[in-house]
């Protein structure tokens, strides 16, 4: 019988068939679109994109996410966020690992095992309902979060008939000396926004900009000071990433920035006089408060030239506008606070706040509690239930003992997050969230920014939002009250239009605040000789990198991956030493 094209086509499609089934017999099959019938805008194969937030750290980053079969496949910087400008770090790129890593968690688990949805909703409304009954309280532990996803738990626990203000945020990364220190200094509680781009000499004071806070807007702003022929001095005890892209690294004795800082402002005033920008009255109290800082005093304490201290105190006077930022991590002692109120004086006297130092009204802020407060309060008993949001506070070790001890006391906890973390094994229920790539949400990211979070694929594994646990256990217990009706996506889609979406963000015109030098600014300050590493031994300075922001070990394979830029370590961490004090000690490197 002659063979038909038709006949042929369909042998032939048979033959493979059956040789498809027969060698994957054993296996479940797997298929590139995951529909039986495609939704009508989908054509297989074809790239989609969607702009959403980053949630590694609190930069609050724009992405682009790149989607292909209705599963992501790349992450990238969004170019319609006023920062930032398309630029995305190595750790936002990295954010996508997690939603298909191996270990992430598929199902809610309660005493161990994991169990379905139904029942571990039945353990959480019953842990919630037994703190009701024994009128004891019910505390959150989240996360940074600072849009509507913050306010329902306030709403949520006002609904049990809780304080809204049982609320902890826990932020590794947080930096509350800076806050206190511009409260002394300006005598305000401002967001500090820090025009870089704009200024002629930036002076770094221990302040890893490209490392930590917002490392992709910061070295967007390098580049274009850099552009306009500014200058970039770092002052700090070691060559970090942001010492090493400097223009002039200072390396000080470690605990002494204080007094450099101090040292500087006096040198200014005496450059300046009636030039500067300190209100007169003020200019004679801060040299009298000030008169142990003299040039001598500074470089005998920080151990830098004195050409070098005179050389940057010139520069600071003459140049406009400047900038003085930090004090970052790396230099936050036990003087955090009083140095980060001398970086203020110090700007104000140069006349940057208001010009390079712009403060904003910060949003008001939500009752809370503190970490402390929560510890107080579960060793005393008063807390029956704990809901922990993607915190893990345990996970950094003996610091956090006293709190692991606390929760001992708790008879109910309950944890929504992606992995088994410390504080997770803890927890009488874990309860598996989507990714941050699979939920809506949205953050505050600085006045007057508001990023978006939305989904930009449906949830790879049976994981529910934690949002919509919360309400469901609220509606269990028949004390919804005033929360919403439908899941908090779709309640949250209706406080944004399509454009606002489209775009990532929500954008206001806030006008900044004004500030001045405080009467009391640096009113009690020590002597140089009291501003001082610590006595014998070795000082250590603890350091961000952007491998690991927040010092855990990265769980990014990808970013353990990439090679430190200054050592070309990679998959561990390292210890630097001075090749004098090595010799002294007898260690080479690659020591262990």
């Amino acid at each position: 019988m002659e063979t038909s094209r038709r006949n042929f086509l369909g042998a032939a499609i048979g033959v493979l068939g059956g040789g498809v089934v027969a060698g994957c017999s054993d296996r479940l099959p797997r298929f590139l679109v995951p529909y039986a019938v495609p939704p009508d805008d989908l054509m297989p194969g074809l790239t989609r994109f969607f702009r959403s937030s980053c949630r590694e750290c609190s930069a609050g980053c724009g992405i682009v996410a790149r989607v292909r079969d209705a599963r992501a496949v790349g992450l990238e910087g969004s170019r319609e966020r006023p920062f930032g400008h398309g630029g995305l770090c190595a750790a936002g790129q990295a954010g996508i690992e997690a939603l298909y890593a191996q270990g992430r968690l598929a199902a809610p688990r309660a005493s161990g095992q994991e169990v379905s949805w139904e029942a571990a909703q039945k353990v959480f409304a019953d842990g919630i309902r037994g703190a009701l009954d024994s009128k004891k309280q019910i505390v959150v532990l989240t996360r940074p979060e600072s849009g509507r996803l913050r306010a329902l738990f306030g709403s949520w626990l006002g609904a049990l008939g809780q304080q809204p203000s049982q609320v902890v945020t826990f932020d590794a990364m947080e930096r509350p000396w800076l806050l206190e220190g511009q409260r002394r200094a300006l005598g305000s509680e401002g967001t500090p926004v820090y025009e870089i781009a704009a200024s002629k000499l930036l002076l770094s004071i221990g302040d890893d900009l490209v490392e930590e806070g917002s490392p992709v807007e910061h070295a967007r702003a390098l580049a274009e000071l850099r552009a306009a022929e500014g200058r970039f001095v770092y002052v700090g005890p070691r060559l970090s990433l942001t010492a090493a892209a400097a223009d002039e690294w200072i390396s000080v004795e470690p605990g002494t920035e204080g007094t450099l800082v101090l040292g500087l402002i006096r040198a200014v005033l005496d450059q300046l006089g009636a030039r500067g920008a300190a209100p007169p009255d003020l200019v004679g109290a801060l040299r009298t408060r000030l008169a142990g800082y003299d040039t001598a005093s500074v470089v005998a304490r920080t151990k830098i030239a004195a050409t070098t201290f005179a050389a940057l105190a010139k520069s600071l006077a003459e140049t406009r506008p400047s900038l003085v930022v930090g004090p970052g991590r790396a230099v936050a002692g036990s003087d955090a606070v009083l140095l980060a109120e001398a970086v203020c004086v110090l700007n104000a006297v140069l006349g940057n706040v208001g010009s390079t130092l712009r403060l904003y009204p910060r949003p008001a802020a939500l009752p809370s509690m503190t970490l402390a407060e929560l510890a107080r309060r579960a060793t005393a008993g008063e807390i029956g239930a704990l809901v922990v949001h993607h915190a893990d506070p345990l996970g950094y070790g003996a610091v956090f003992s006293e709190l692991g001890a606390a929760l001992a006391h708790v008879p109910f906890v309950a944890a929504f997050t992606n992995e088994l973390d410390a504080t997770a094994k803890k927890a009488n229920l874990v309860l598996a969230d989507h990714h941050w790539l699979e939920s809506w949400s949205d953050i505050v990211v600085r006045p007057g920014v508001t990023a978006i979070q939305q989904p930009v694929m449906s949830p790879v594994l049976g994981t529910h939002a934690a949002a919509d646990e919360l309400l469901t256990v609220a509606r269990a217990l028949e004390k919804a009250g005033d929360l919403p009706e439908v899941t908090f996506g779709e309640a949250f889609r209706k406080e944004y239009n399509d454009k606002e979406i489209e775009r990532g963000g929500r954008l206001a015109e806030i006008a900044p605040e004004s500030a001045t030098l405080a009467a009391t600014a640096l009113a009690v300050i020590p002597p140089p000789s009291a501003l001082r590493g610590p006595e014998g031994g070795l000082p250590l300075v603890v350091a961000p990198s952007l491998r690991s922001l927040d010092g855990r070990p990265p769980r990014s394979a990808l970013l353990q991956e990439i090679p430190d830029a200054l050592t070309g370590y990679s998959w561990t961490g390292w210890l630097d030493l001075h090749p004098t004090t090595a010799g002294t000690y007898g260690v080479q490197s690659g020591d262990m």
